[in-house]
């Protein structure tokens, strides 16, 4: 078989690879995508989670002193984005499973970024990184997939840092605006929930590495 020949089956072999990953996304997603709109909670932290975000307006209500029935261990930036928008649309569990939707998708988009920074060339092939991060999330964790719920919207957050980080190292020079940026993104994560470390460390580590 000739070079041509070879790199055309390689080729095609990519293309075939892409399509099923992403045609196994979209049959997984199918069960999801519907039970968001559910206005039974499917989990206890969606309930939990309106319970306080009903309350954002009222600070000593959202945070109860120690020998109240209830206790809030959390930031509460996630709470006062869902009781905003959760007023607006009457709905806060609905509101909250479609904030993990799209932060979902937009870390999906900034794995996709990441991969192109990391391999300093586009190519189709790369569609596989967010296209696991759908399959995985929509498999071994389908029980958290646009659960309302701060996490999502926290890594959202975290992993746009990180790739600011990495476009500023990319650039060749250190670039202060989009580190000053990245900072300013993982505070806001870390507001929203307080355990999202991984990808803030890891962001520690590339400057303390230069």
């Amino acid at each position: 078989m000739t070079g041509t020949g070879q790199s055309a089956m390689a080729e095609g072999r990519k293309h075939a690879l892409i399509a099923a990953t992403l045609l196994a996304c979209a049959a997984l997603a199918a069960v999801p995508l519907l039970d968001i709109f559910n206005r039974i909670a499917y989990n206890p932290n969606e309930g939990w989670n309106a319970f306080n975000a009903a309350l954002y307006q009222f600070p000593d209500k959202l945070y109860p002193d120690g020998n109240a029935f209830t206790f809030n261990n959390y930031p509460p930036l996630y709470f006062y984005i869902l009781g905003i928008l959760g007023n607006i649309s009457g709905d806060y569990i609905f509101v909250g499973r479609v904030i993990s939707l799209a932060s979902i998708t937009l870390i999906a988009f900034l794995i996709h970024r990441i991969s192109i920074l990391i391999a300093g060339a586009r190519s189709g092939i790369l569609l596989i990184g967010p296209g696991l991060f759908f399959l995985y999330n929509l498999t071994a964790f389908r029980g958290y997939f646009a659960l309302s719920d701060p996490q999502w919207l926290a890594l959202l957050f975290t992993t746009w840092a990180m790739y600011l980080l990495l476009r500023s190292d990319a650039s060749g020079r250190t670039d202060y605006r989009l580190e000053i940026l990245a900072a300013i993104l993982v505070v806001l994560g870390l507001m929203i929930k307080h355990n999202i470390l991984a990808m803030p460390l890891k962001s520690s580590q590339i400057v303390a590495l230069r």
